[in-house]
């Protein structure tokens, strides 16, 4: 193992007294001077029209500065994955649509005048399935009287981000599917839903304040993940320039990245006042009730292995439910069609086909694991119906057909890439052994332990995702005259410590220099390059070898001025070493020199510049076993120990993967197989789930036992740093590992997500 100066040792995070102080700056503490209030009204029916609205009185009420309704928006303000959706519409699809906006003074004046707009409604039928949603005679939510058509409730593939007008990643067909089945000895057929939308409900609510510019651009202050991300995507669908900067985020779990409808709402607001900044805060109950959730997945097909355990045949139906709109759901899903075949890397007769369907509730869109947990947690309970008929054990069924170096996989571009360099079959064997799985593991369907009532079971699942690779990334670093460090680049610090503790750290370390004096620029679009953001577990990986570059950029820079400035051409670069803002001759005995003599004048700077190349070829990993107590006369489950292991290459703060494992048990990971998702009430179409007394989530004292980790350093040449990232994938495959231990603790194959008592108690015949 190397030797690192930073790299792999614990250090303080550099907001942290910030964040127990209550002094961190985030978006709902900036009060711009003249700042408006914008609020909606928000539609009682899940399907229908406006016939008639009047806004008269509206406007007319205290504080009231303006009210918008479909007449007055800009139709050239267009987004969706096609073009679909505009600000407001005539057309509402779910309950909570957004039926008229209002800026006022105040919210609670916006919220009092919208009670006097006057609406009209045309009722239409609603649908909520997507097999529904897919019939000849299924009502239209995007039909003839709507500017765009998609016939069938279906969204046509393609996602302009990722496949850049090439053909577009919505299915695998690969292979001969009657050769693959030949070879198969076990093959399990059937359909796994996991449709029930939870949401990963990150601390901070969405905020979004907006200015119009005297030179017509529009300024955003915005809780995004991902500023450059929100600005291109936006500006792309608004063709105006946009300005995006992110304070510090209280978290967003994928979900706080675009911010399309929000940034919409505010900007036209903006636009209708002159200019002034408008600000819209969601409640935490707009929240749940119309922000982005999961994609609701159905899979219907069979999963074929032979007798050794390798996977032969993966002939499958995915039908994506994204809501009534696709903002990004084609690209989730091709991400998740990518990550199944890493997991099922060794099949080689694929036909597995999605398609993204409409239904009147809220969209889904990017939350955290992108798509791949909710494919592998459909696909997970098919091939564990495999492996029970074969009577495999599934860590080594794991390791028989997970992605080793030189298997192929089609990724979300839809082109084929060839694993290099990772294999984590070692990982899986010591946590395994970490676990005590050979103690635990006493077979399919049978539990581990029985106290009176109390059944206890073992699971475990795996995941892999290539998107530690994904987009590429530049970054600068300049040093001043003083010695103090700028790095610019625009992604968001939401809770990790990529901007607080990693990117400052790679720096320092590849500068060889204190932390302290490194700083990152603020996550402004106007002074930073660009980049996709610090999500996908890309931080690491893309981020931080963009940084190295240019700090190694930097320091030669140093160097080749010291030489020029200093010893005139005497010494060379080479010769010359810098380290704490002090140039000198390798091994000499001498004065150093500061970095303020290496410059052409006292107020100089010097400037590297670097950047990294996406790269699909090196996916991360991470594995999840779990114990599970079930109470067989109510059928209640919980998890009672956890074990997650991984291989990262090079560790950069032990302290902060620590954070980033345990806190992937949560935001609508390891319980969407236990209790989280939304319960949509389908007289009404309302959701009945827009409060936490009735969205269920996991407290901190809930929390089981996760003492047990494995984190293996393997020095994998994926960057200069040998860091591969895994902070997005640590809970991913919990959900499937949960499913798996209930059914072998209760006897009986549970396969509905989540398992409530009363799906538990119904597949043990008990009601």
């Amino acid at each position: 193992m190397p030797e690192y100066r930073y790299l792999g040792k614990a250090t303080a995070r550099r907001d942290a007294r910030g964040i127990v102080t209550g002094e961190q700056v985030f978006t709902e503490d900036f009060m711009p001077n003249g700042m408006l209030h914008l609020q909606y009204l928000k539609s009682p029916h899940p399907n229908c029209w406006i016939k008639e609205i009047n806004v008269e009185k509206a406007k007319k009420a205290p504080g009231v500065h303006a009210v918008i309704t479909y007449k007055d928006i800009d139709k050239r303000w267009i987004s969706g994955l096609p073009d679909q959706k505009y600000v407001l519409d005539r057309h509402l699809r779910f309950v909570g649509a957004a039926v008229a906006l209002c800026v006022a003074d105040s919210e609670q004046e916006a919220l009092d005048a919208l009670e006097l707009v006057e609406v009209e409604y045309e009722l239409d039928t609603p649908v909520y399935t997507v097999e529904d949603a897919m019939k000849p005679d299924a009502p239209q939510l995007w039909g003839e009287r709507d500017d765009f058509q998609f016939p069938n409730n279906q969204f046509p593939p393609g996602c302009f981000i990722f496949d850049h007008g090439g053909e577009p990643m919505y299915q695998v067909v690969r292979g001969d599917l009657e050769e693959g089945e030949k070879k198969c000895k076990y093959i399990a057929e059937g359909e796994a839903r996991y449709d029930k939308f939870p949401t990963p409900l990150p601390i901070e609510n969405p905020i979004v304040i907006a200015q119009w510019e005297d030179d017509g651009s529009c300024s955003c202050w915005v809780s995004t993940q991902a500023p450059h991300l929100c600005r291109t995507s936006n500006a792309l669908h608004m063709g105006v320039q946009l300005n995006v900067k992110a304070f510090s985020v209280g978290g967003s779990f994928g979900s706080k990245v675009a911010m399309t409808e929000q940034l919409f709402y505010a900007a036209c607001g903006s636009k209708a006042c002159g200019g002034v900044p408008v600000r819209w805060r969601e409640t935490k109950q707009e929240h749940l009730l119309a922000h982005d959730l999961r994609l609701g997945t159905v899979c219907k097909g069979r999963i074929g292995m032979d007798e050794d355990g390798i996977v032969q045949l993966v002939d499958a139906d995915l039908l994506v439910d994204t809501g009534y709109t696709s903002d990004l759901a084609q690209g989730i899903g091709s991400v998740g069609l990518g990550e199944v075949q890493l997991v099922l890397s060794k099949c080689k007769a694929w036909n597995f086909v999605s398609k993204v369907i409409a239904t009147n509730r809220t969209f889904s869109g990017a939350v955290r694991g992108f798509g791949g947990q909710e494919m592998k947690s459909v696909v997970m309970l098919l091939w564990q119906d495999a492996m029970i008929d074969m009577g495999i054990d599934p860590v080594e069924c794991f390791k028989k057909n997970i992605v080793t170096p030189g298997d192929e996989y089609k990724w979300r571009d839809a082109h084929m890439y060839t694993c290099r360099e990772v294999d984590y079959r070692k990982a899986i064997d010591e946590t395994a052994k970490a676990f005590g799985w050979d103690e635990k593991w006493k077979g399919w369907l049978k539990p581990t332990s029985v106290n009176g009532r109390k059944a206890r079971g073992v699971g475990v699942s795996l995941h892999l995702n290539a998107d530690a690779g994904e987009d590429n990334t530049t970054a600068y670093a300049r040093i001043d005259h003083l010695g103090f460090v700028a790095i610019h680049h625009g992604g968001a610090e939401f809770g990790q410590a990529q901007r607080a503790n990693a990117m400052i750290k790679v720096a320092a370390e590849a500068l060889n220099m204190q932390m302290e004096k490194i700083r990152i620029t603020d996550a402004d679009t106007r002074n930073t390059p660009g980049d996709f953001g610090l999500q996908g577990s890309r931080g690491t990986k893309c981020v931080e070898t963009a940084i190295w570059n240019a700090c190694k950029d930097l320091y030669q820079k140093i160097l080749e001025h010291a030489s020029e400035y200093v010893f005139h051409g005497q010494v060379p670069p080479q010769a010359l070493e810098f380290k704490d803002g002090f140039v000198k001759i390798k091994g000499e005995e001498m004065e150093p020199i500061p970095v303020i003599a290496c410059m052409v004048d006292p107020f100089s700077t010097i400037t590297g510049f670097g950047e990294y190349k996406e790269d699909f070829t090196t996916p991360n990993f991470f594995l999840n076993f779990c114990e599970v107590e079930v109470d067989l006369d109510t059928g209640y489950a919980d998890v009672v120990e956890l074990c997650g292991g991984t291989d990262v290459g090079q560790i950069i703060d032990p302290v902060q993967l620590n954070m980033q494992i345990e806190g992937g048990i949560g935001s609508a990971g390891v319980d969407t197989a236990l209790f989280e998702g939304h319960v949509l009430d389908t007289y009404t179409g309302r959701n009945l789930t827009t409060s936490l007394a009735d969205y269920k989530i996991r407290t901190f004292n809930q929390f089981p036992n996760y003492d047990k980790k494995v984190i293996l350093e393997s020095q994998f040449d994926v960057s200069p740093i040998k860091a591969l990232g895994v902070g997005e994938i640590t809970g991913a495959a919990a959900p499937g590992a949960v499913m798996m231990a209930i059914s072998n603790a209760v006897g009986a194959k549970v396969r509905e997500y989540p398992a409530t008592p009363e799906v538990i108690l119904k597949a043990m015949g008990k009601i």
